[in-house]
């Protein structure tokens, strides 16, 4: 994952690895009815989703 062909591979990869804990965080939080996760699962969507998008910035080199 980190040694993928070129950066954009890499930030999917990143990507990838984090949604998939997310998932598995709620996963969690069904099994065990705690409100506390998901709360926890809303935060980390939102960082998540700011740090694909900032990072598809710099990518780009802040073209649109």
């Amino acid at each position: 994952m980190f040694r993928g062909p070129d950066d954009a591979h890499r930030a999917i990869g990143s990507d990838l690895l984090f949604f998939s804990f997310v998932g598995l965080l709620g996963v969690i939080g069904v099994l065990t009815n705690s409100r506390v996760v998901f709360d926890l699962i809303l935060i980390a969507t939102v960082v998540g989703f700011l740090a694909s998008i900032s990072l598809a910035r710099a990518l780009t080199n802040g073209r649109r």
